[in-house]
């Protein structure tokens, strides 16, 4: 079973890694930002597939970054491959979809309002962060 994991795990890494047939970067997503409050906004990023037509329904991917890319630079949430994998060419020929990449403001926030060095928890009794609420917020608003 382990041996399993690992061979998918490794198979995914690698095609993954390989999608790139045209090189997508941050600058291939739309710069936006939404307003939580008067004093703290959420920046993010939007990727818009190629074809779009208002006509026509769209699959949404969210990719939720870790707490290294947290800040108000808009671009360190897509530092990493992840984010830009589902924007990439090749993905959006097997599938178009719009990309949405929120960055989480600098710490204290989270995504979760939970200390990370909990072994786990019940989501039932963790209230929704502002910083996640803002994401809700704007998917709400693409639809």
């Amino acid at each position: 079973m382990k041996t399993s994991i690992l061979f998918l795990t490794m198979l995914f890494l690698f095609v993954s890694s390989n999608l790139s047939a045209a090189p997508v970067t941050y600058k291939d997503f739309q710069p936006r930002s939404y307003k939580i409050s008067a004093s703290q906004s959420l920046p993010y990023r939007l990727f818009i597939p190629k074809g779009y037509t208002a006509s026509k329904k769209y699959p949404i991917m969210v990719t939720l970054h870790g707490a290294g890319e947290r800040g108000m630079d808009d671009s360190l949430q897509l530092k990493y491959k992840f984010g830009l994998m589902w924007a990439d060419s090749e993905a959006q020929a097997i599938r178009e979809s719009f990309v949405l990449a929120p960055q989480c403001p600098p710490s204290p926030n989270q995504w979760v309002n939970r200390p990370w060095d909990s072994a786990s928890y019940d989501f039932s009794k963790v209230s929704i962060s502002t910083s996640m609420q803002a994401v809700v917020d704007i998917l709400d608003s693409l639809g």
